[in-house]
């Protein structure tokens, strides 16, 4: 075996490797994912406004509770105090 095709088959490793050691982070994230994607629909969200959401908010509570406050219209200055 030459040593690139050494290097690509280690490459495929370490991703797979990769892929396995994070399904825990995905299985716990996913149903937050889903009840966030939800409640974004539910409030009248488009994509778009809930993707850029979840890049500007890290906190998950924080993004509950500013897509709530968002659907009952309270005032922006408000929302970016309270999230």
């Amino acid at each position: 075996m030459s040593a690139q095709a050494i290097s690509e088959n280690r490459a495929k490793s370490d991703f797979w490797q990769g892929v396995r050691l994070s399904m825990p982070v995905v299985v716990a994230a996913a149903p937050f994912g889903l009840l966030f994607g939800a409640l974004a629909v539910d409030n009248g969200f488009s994509v778009l406004e809930a993707l850029l959401m979840s890049a500007m908010v890290f906190g998950g509570a924080s993004q509950m509770v500013g897509i709530e406050l968002f659907g009952q219209h309270v005032a922006p200055w408000l929302i970016v105090l309270s999230i």
